[in-house]
């Protein structure tokens, strides 16, 4: 995939077929499930970036478990290894959020924080991203995906994640209720 926005190209290369079928997936609800080295995280924030991008002014919200742990990990990640510089308008570190250049923005945070998350997205969100999604609990998806509801874009929610458990609610939802893609793959 490449695509030009503003006399900046970005080519995704992905390392294997379930992490380009995640990225190019347009199914409401999609899982990348896969071990150390599978290229999650640069998944999840290529897949956003791709949402960001396709329509603008849309509305993202990249999440972790504890804001502390995104910071870390995933928008490092996004910001060293997926966005260019040149697509970003502005980057307000101490709110997580990024305006492109195209009027898209994506925030960063936290599931730590309840209450903050309730107002999320005052007019809506258009997609959501959720790293390490095995540290969440169903209460977390559940109240993401309803904030779903900003209009002109389609609504999307995602998560990449280590293999977990039979018992977590992701394996219930996605591998036995078949409620939503998954891609699954190795190191």
């Amino acid at each position: 995939m490449t695509t030009a926005t503003k006399n900046v190209e970005i080519t995704w290369e992905p390392i294997n077929a379930p992490q380009d079928g995640f990225v190019a997936s347009s199914a409401s609800r999609c899982l990348f499930s896969g071990a150390f080295g599978a290229g999650k995280t640069i998944a999840l924030c290529a897949k956003g970036l791709k949402l960001s991008l396709d329509y603008p002014r849309n509305f993202g919200y990249i999440c972790r478990k504890t804001r502390v742990s995104l910071k870390l990990s995933t928008l490092d990640t996004f910001l060293k290894m997926v966005c260019p510089r040149e697509l970003i308008a502005d980057y307000n570190k101490q709110d997580g959020l990024i305006t492109l250049t195209n009027g898209s923005q994506i925030l960063f945070g936290g599931l730590d924080d309840p209450l903050k998350l309730g107002s999320l997205g005052g007019g809506g969100i258009g997609w959501i991203g959720i790293d390490e999604a095995i540290e969440t609990v169903e209460d977390d998806w559940q109240m993401l995906e309803g904030r779903l509801r900003l209009s002109g874009v389609p609504h999307q929610i995602f998560a990449s994640t280590n293999p977990g458990p039979p018992s977590h609610y992701l394996y219930r939802m996605f591998w036995r209720d078949n409620r939503g893609e998954v891609y699954q793959a190795s190191s």
